[in-house]
């Protein structure tokens, strides 16, 4: 278990050593937004039609992600960007020409891209460019109709680093994103205050029969996971973990269902979730 640990991780029987760094207003509009339209966001192709000029800054942040969100699939580096400006609509798009040549990497800002269906909330218009870089120092440039910012982007195996003075026109919204650590999970449980005691409950039962190594991210910079669970009386931090094998993971559903159906039965308001670097998860609710 040693072997797989990083030197940027560390190990800690303490809690709450997590990131303070927390973003809600990207997690709140992009996901939903960005399925709809992954066709035109995930590429650097702009669209042609129905664009509207760029009002107010470009809030961005290169992040690891999904490119299908509930499959099974390889974390990759991705551009999130968003408009400072907040539309009638919550799916407006960032229209974008982009180009990654050796060590450069340039972002034209083209307009705002319309619609044809409004999703009735209001958001930031917003974009998402799959950006396929090693580890190397990069240099980013992002551009407009009047303005041109760099930045530099150094990209290692376990972090993702932005840095370059914030403008009038673009501001990186994270300098510093802990990468998904290969081999590793989350464990989050949310239940009622008088349940809250089977979160240990579960994790001594797991910990009985899979080999697992707890650590906890530095406190800086932003993290891949989840802090917590959500939406329950009571919503445990979450914690991570190492695993040996995909072999040792695939036993956490077996022993997830045998945990529900001992302790959980018919109880309303609880729930475990399991979550590991590739985007696999087991929900007891839907064992």
């Amino acid at each position: 278990m040693k072997s797989m640990r990083k030197n940027w991780i560390h190990e800690s029987h303490k809690s709450g050593a997590t990131h303070s760094y927390l973003n809600v207003k990207w997690m709140r509009y992009r996901k939903f937004a960005l399925i709809i339209y992954s066709f035109s966001l995930i590429n650097c192709s702009p669209f042609e039609n129905n664009l509207f000029p760029l009002e107010g800054r470009i809030f961005f942040k290169i992040s690891e992600d999904y490119k299908q969100y509930n499959r099974e699939n390889n974390p990759e580096i991705f551009l999130f960007l968003e408009t400072e400006k907040i539309y009638g609509c919550f799916n407006y798009g960032i229209s974008t020409d982009c180009d990654i040549d050796g060590r450069k990497i340039e972002v034209d800002i083209l307009g705002i891209n319309q619609p044809g269906v409004c999703l009735t909330a209001i958001g930031p218009a917003i974009a998402r460019i799959h950006l396929p870089l090693s580890n190397k120092l990069y240099s980013l440039k992002i551009s407009g109709d009047d303005f041109t910012n760099n930045y530099a982007v150094i990209v290692t195996d376990s972090s993702i680093s932005v840095t370059g003075d914030s403008t009038v026109n673009t501001k990186p919204e994270i300098e510093l994103f802990w990468r998904y650590p290969p081999n590793s999970f989350v464990y989050l449980y949310g239940s009622t205050f008088e349940d809250s005691s089977l979160a240990n409950v579960f994790l001594d039962t797991l910990m009985q029969v899979i080999d697992i190594a707890e650590f906890y991210f530095p406190q800086y910079g932003e993290i891949p996971y989840p802090k917590s669970s959500q939406g329950h009386y009571w919503d445990m931090p979450a914690r991570y973990f190492y695993y040996n094998s995909e072999d040792d993971f695939n036993k956490i559903e077996d022993i997830l269902r045998d945990f529900k159906s001992i302790y959980i039965q018919d109880k309303q308001g609880i729930s475990v979730t399991i979550r590991n670097w590739r985007n696999r998860k087991f929900q007891s609710w839907l064992l």
